[in-house]
């Protein structure tokens, strides 16, 4: 049974993972020509490659929400999820496959621009920042650096996550109704994300070291901790109970 499922989620996974090729192929394409521009271009000053890299990793970053919208909008409007309908997954599974592709889009372009900036980076970059750490010295010498980096990006993986949330909670709200439907996820998108800034400026903690028990439960890696503050936690307990209404919301749905 369990590996039926898993099967199934597997297929749901290619499946949506094909329906984002393009905008990956963008991002890499992006990276390979800033990458072979800096490798080739030896008498261009390394700052200036800095600035496309940066422009490739917000992009990288703000493609998965808009891939969000367009996995599930085309479902419904190809009319795959009358064919959906008639297998034996939940929502949970659905939903789950498409958050999945999603993260694996935030990792896939994320790490190629990391990479790309680690070969610009050892290459010249080193020069203008760290002229006596070239190479891995740089994070050997600097663990706390390594921690922050680490703390940094799963942040804006748990904020991606809540993003992705509140757009498949919008959207399938939205197709509670036929004719105002863009009107209601769009209304819902908002409303939601600004009763979530409410709901965290209410509960907010400035740090978490401020909470002993998280302090327990996170470890002693101080730097780690003060960089992974309580507001990170509290998006991604959000993106959970989001996700979770919009699972169910989607099987109810289904039973219509």
């Amino acid at each position: 049974m369990y590996r039926s499922k898993l099967k199934m989620f597997g297929k749901l996974y290619m499946k949506d993972l094909h329906e984002v090729t393009a905008e990956i192929l963008v991002v890499i394409i992006g990276i390979v020509l800033v990458t072979t521009g800096f490798m080739l271009k030896s008498d261009v000053p390394a700052p200036v490659f800095i600035f496309p890299l940066l422009l490739l990793l917000g992009l990288a970053g703000f493609l998965p929400l808009i891939a969000s919208f367009k996995l599930l909008s085309r479902e419904w409007s190809q009319n795959t999820v009358y064919l959906i309908m008639s297998l034996p997954v939940s929502g949970v599974m659905i939903l789950g496959a498409k958050m999945m592709v999603l993260l694996t889009q935030y990792i896939i372009g994320t790490g190629l621009i990391a990479l790309s900036g680690y070969l610009l980076y050892t290459t010249n970059l080193y020069q203008y920042i760290t002229p006596n750490q070239p190479g891995l010295s740089v994070l050997f010498n600097n663990p706390e650096l390594v921690r922050n980096l680490l703390a940094f990006y799963l942040c804006g993986l748990i904020f991606l996550m809540f993003l992705c949330s509140t757009s498949f909670f919008s959207q399938v709200t939205g197709k509670l109704s036929s004719r105002f439907s863009g009107l209601i996820t769009a209304i819902t998108f908002i409303i939601t994300l600004v009763l979530s800034g409410k709901i965290l400026t209410a509960f907010k903690i400035s740090s978490i070291t401020d909470n002993s028990r998280a302090m327990q439960m996170m470890g002693s890696a101080d730097n780690f901790v003060n960089s992974l503050n309580f507001s990170s936690l509290s998006y991604l307990l959000l993106a959970i109970v989001i996700f979770i209404l919009a699972v169910m919301i989607y099987d109810r749905k289904l039973e219509l």
